[in-house]
């Protein structure tokens, strides 16, 4: 209805109603009016932009903020620029904002000790004697500590008997440095790049080395004056034997059953405290207690219940990694599983985990001298100093031979 005639029924129905009429008019062609324009910005496309980033890149412990910062190290290296203003150039208010209140200077050589911190949760995640609950201390170059090795004897005697002497006997547990390093070259134009993707490649790049080398010299390492001494060469002698089974690479369930309390047992009898004990073993030893059969073929599995339900293996947490090998032994088809109490597993860390670019630097590969400057690359380093000891040798156990899987 247009305004005049609305102007026409006022004179037949009033100045009251009218008004309310030419109101009620006037709301419905403003309603008509939005609607239009809704369905207008529906129909043009909206300009590409980047969202700024307001929270965590990823979930907490993922690493990427630590990259990130890394990235835009290289960067400001790269373009002679601040560390900060190239953050704030990808629209990352997190990292930025982080460096800002720590005042930190954007041609510094070392990680901010936040985003460290960040990505060893991370490396933990990935490595199995960190996930496992091994217990982390800072130490200097070296930490010992004295320890009681065994214990004085008490005697019965007469009333007028010489008292004999006895004291116990002690050693030492000794934590030494050792250092760690990675190196990786990465493209500049992906360095350049701001997305979540080209970050994660980079951290995932550093990981695969880092953590895997790491996580190997904790468990096997030769304890030579370069490497960690692992667990598997630090339990006591009398822990560690050979698999006891009718036919090697058919266990039977009760073969299994006997051997993981026959482990258990070793560490009560040692009177290991027990306060946080843990399988760790390879795939194959995993695949064959979730596939054992009880007595009539087919019959109940007691342990696949308790690891699938439970997460436990005769109520204790099991881990599984291919870091323990599968081809020892007896025609390279062995394994070995392990039972130790993390709570007695030291990890010394002397340094924290320092990461260094250098744009456009020369690296060594197969042998070869790299230039980042005809390859347009810049090369990322790590280094970590950390050493491994358990406080009491008789805290684990390691079954050897172990052909569980092996078929």
């Amino acid at each position: 209805m247009t305004p005049e005639e609305m102007q026409e029924m006022a004179k037949s129905l009033g100045p009251l109603v009218a008004a309310q009429l030419v109101e009620q008019s006037k709301g419905h062609r403003e309603s008509y009016a939005a609607l239009l324009s809704a369905k207008a910005a529906d129909a043009t496309p909206e300009e590409p932009r980047r969202a700024p980033i307001t929270g965590k890149h990823m979930t907490e412990g993922t690493g990427l903020n630590l990259i990130r910062f890394v990235k835009a190290k290289a960067v400001a290296r790269m373009d002679g620029r601040n560390v900060v203003d190239v953050l704030k150039g990808w629209g990352d208010e997190v990292v930025s904002k982080s460096l800002s209140q720590g005042n930190y200077s954007g041609l510094g050589s070392t990680v901010h000790p936040q985003f460290a911190a960040e990505f060893i949760e991370l490396l933990r995640n990935k490595a199995v004697v960190r996930q496992a609950g091994a217990r982390v201390i800072p130490i200097g170059a070296s930490l010992t500590f004295d320890r009681q090795s065994s214990t004085g004897t008490a005697f019965y005697g007469g009333e007028t008997s010489t008292i004999q002497e006895s004291e116990p006997g002690t050693d030492s547990v000794s934590l030494s440095e050792k250092k760690l390093t990675a190196l990786t070259a990465v493209p500049n134009d992906l360095i350049r790049n701001a997305s979540i993707n080209a970050e994660e490649f980079i951290r995932n790049d550093l990981l695969n080395v880092m953590a895997l080398r790491e996580d190997a010299a904790f468990l096997r390492g030769s304890g030579t004056q370069l490497e960690p001494r692992g667990i598997r060469n630090q339990v006591d002698t009398a822990h560690v034997y050979a698999e006891t089974v009718a036919t090697a690479g058919s266990p039977t369930l009760l073969e299994m059953k006997k051997e993981l309390n026959k482990a258990k047992r070793k560490l009560k009898k040692a009177n290991v405290p027990m306060v946080h004990p843990v399988w760790l073993m390879a795939p194959g030893a995993e695949t064959a207690l979730l596939d054992a059969v009880g007595p009539g073929g087919e019959g109940y599995n007691s342990l696949e219940k308790e690891m699938v339900e439970r997460g436990t293996l005769r109520n204790v947490p099991f881990f599984v990694t291919n870091q323990i090998p599968e081809t020892l032994g007896t025609g390279n088809s062995r394994s070995e599983l392990y039972l130790v109490d993390m709570a007695e597993v030291l990890i010394g860390e002397s340094m924290a985990l320092e990461i260094d670019v250098f744009p456009n630097g020369a690296f060594t590969r197969g042998g070869q001298v790299v230039s980042g400057i005809s390859t347009d690359q810049t090369v990322l380093r790590a280094i970590t100093k950390h050493d491994l000891a358990m406080r009491h040798r008789q805290s684990g156990v390691v079954v050897t031979g172990l052909s569980w899987g092996s078929n």
